[in-house]
């Protein structure tokens, strides 16, 4: 028929293709634009921080040694006259005064351990208790009881461990705090996945002393460097799928285990050298403020484990916690308690040993009693 138009069969085919097509390129492009949206996401709740050290890191990177069992510690032998003063975030830190093994120390108690005069109390731990080896020393000092600090920032129980088998009980102490903080739990793992590394503390941590620890693979490099966000979540579910106490950022139960563990090697080797052995449990900023954590949660556990152990217990969260003002015991920006955190602390702990050591009843030490620690 004249004027009739047939159209190609070819046609409607072609234009069903191409908007299948289109769809599917429209569809593809939205779920990168979700993933993307969500790997960045995800990776400000759950992965790592940063691999670019800040400048406070890098300025205390300058004053540090390697150090085969322990991974690292202060430069040995800088003198308080040296004037090297770290700057923090505010908090308020001595010119760096260290003694021949890297420990920070008072100057006075560095000169008391050369001219071999008898040590009271060693403190070990991480940050918290390396912050306080001066205010420590000047405290205890004025009671007649002599405290020479062992901390090492960024360590944790193994550290711990090694430093008092090497070096601790050598000055054959009469007590031995092993403080222990909230991040201990993770950072015991951390030690142990650089202990069979094979590489140097540094060169395990990214290039400094607390930095996020390298890829051993490729894989690994690559989920790193993309996909730390899903990675970090793909970890918290694996965890609670196993059943294992976990939050987003706190303990599991196998964290908590492998710290019991160091804890109680710690008061074996302590004991066994005739040091008594008392296990200080820190409260971090959030948890003085808030009166729990995950990580403050964690600590209920190894109570749990160490009820009746011949220990002392000395639990600082109570009295932080109850404290008038919480927040007046740390820095308003570092995390660290400060000068105020210190004292009460270290009148805690002196109330706690003064009750497990005769010749030093807590209220004659409390006015300045000058009675030695028994050994």
């Amino acid at each position: 028929m004249l004027g009739e138009c047939h159209e190609d069969p070819k046609v409607p085919h072609a234009r069903s293709l191409k908007k299948t097509l289109a769809n599917g390129l429209l569809f593809t492009a939205s779920c990168v634009l979700v993933l993307v949206l969500g790997e960045f996401v995800l990776r400000l709740r759950y992965s790592e921080p940063s691999r670019t050290p800040t400048p406070e890191v890098v300025a205390i990177q300058r004053h540090l040694q390697l150090h085969p069992r322990i991974g690292f510690t202060w430069i040995a032998n800088v003198a308080q006259d040296q004037n090297i003063v770290i700057e923090v975030a505010g908090a308020e830190f001595q010119p760096l005064s260290t003694d021949e093994f890297g420990f920070l120390n008072h100057p006075a108690a560095i000169e008391g351990v050369k001219a071999g005069e008898a040590v009271d109390i060693i403190g070990l731990g991480d940050s918290f208790m390396e912050h306080a080896a001066h205010n420590f020393y000047e405290f205890f000092e004025s009671k007649g009881i002599a405290y020479y600090g062992m901390a090492v920032h960024r360590q944790a129980p193994p550290h711990y461990n090694v430093i008092l088998e090497d070096h601790a009980l050598l000055l054959r102490p009469k007590w031995i705090l092993y403080g222990l903080f909230e991040n201990d739990f993770m950072e015991t793992a951390d030690f142990d996945r650089w202990r069979v590394s094979g590489l140097d503390w540094f060169a395990f941590h990214s290039g400094t002393w607390c930095g996020p620890p390298v890829a051993a693979n490729a894989l690994a490099r690559f989920k790193d460097r993309h996909l730390g966000g899903y990675d970090g979540l793909y970890h918290v579910l694996r965890v609670r799928l196993r059943g294992e106490r976990m939050t987003p950022t706190g303990p599991t139960r196998t964290q908590i285990e492998r710290v019991l563990q160091e804890i109680r090697r710690a008061n074996d080797l302590s004991t066994a050298s005739g040091a008594a052995f008392a296990l200080v449990l820190i409260p971090s900023r959030a948890t003085a403020l808030t009166g729990s954590s995950p990580e403050s949660e964690a600590y209920d556990a190894l109570l749990n484990e160490l009820d009746g152990a011949p220990l002392t217990l000395i639990d600082l969260r109570a009295p932080f916690i109850e404290h008038e003002a919480p927040a007046s015991l740390y820095y308003k920006i570092d995390a660290h308690w400060n000068r105020a955190g210190m004292d009460l602390a270290a009148k805690t702990i002196l109330d706690a040993i003064g009750r497990n050591s005769a010749p030093i009843p807590i209220e004659d030490a409390d006015n300045g009693a000058s009675e030695r620690l028994p050994s």
